[in-house]
């Protein structure tokens, strides 16, 4: 048995010798909240241009790490942020709190508040689907929906802190 797992270890390292790996920010990232109604989540459009130094690799793994700090709403602890592809072309001027997004997730990422600010949400199927020619990169859109009846709101500044220290890392072969 030592022996198989030996030989996976070895191989294991040699796959990770022949990766290689790259990164890119968010082009745009706007923080969206409804104006008609003051208890509905947050969500965050964010846009990236896919690397060329991937065009024609194979895409190991892709997730964006950002940091946002927030505080619990009527003591709750615990919230899920979720990530939807976005069908539409926008800007930062026109894109709209309702905007049209495929309705499977792309990427969810559930944490405590208070425990950790630091997120690092996988969204490698997105970039291979992208990639791959099987969808059109429109970004994607976030909410964070507390796990319970409330919702995060988050201040509409914020979208330029997060745009300055958000990182989208790509490993690629």
């Amino acid at each position: 048995m030592r022996t198989i797992l030996a030989i996976l270890w070895i191989l294991s390292l040699s796959v990770v010798a022949i990766a290689d790996e790259t990164s890119t920010t968010f082009d745009r990232c706007v923080v969206l909240n409804d104006s008609q109604n003051q208890t509905a989540e947050s969500k965050l459009a964010v846009y990236f241009d896919i690397p060329q130094a991937i065009s024609g690799k194979e895409v190991m793994y892709v997730e964006i790490g950002f940091e946002l700090s927030l505080q619990a709403p009527q003591g709750a602890s615990m919230f899920e942020l979720r990530a939807y592809p976005i069908l539409s072309d926008w800007s930062e001027q026109n894109i709209e709190y309702d905007a049209e997004t495929d309705s499977l997730s792309y990427g969810a990422y559930t944490v405590s508040i208070g425990d950790q600010d630091d997120f690092h949400i996988d969204i490698t199927e997105f970039v291979k689907e992208i990639i791959g020619g099987n969808r059109t990169n429109y970004g994607l859109l976030f909410d964070a929906d507390l796990l319970g009846d409330s919702y995060i709101r988050v201040p509409a500044n914020a979208g330029n802190a997060i745009k300055t220290n958000a990182v989208i890392n790509i490993i690629y072969k």
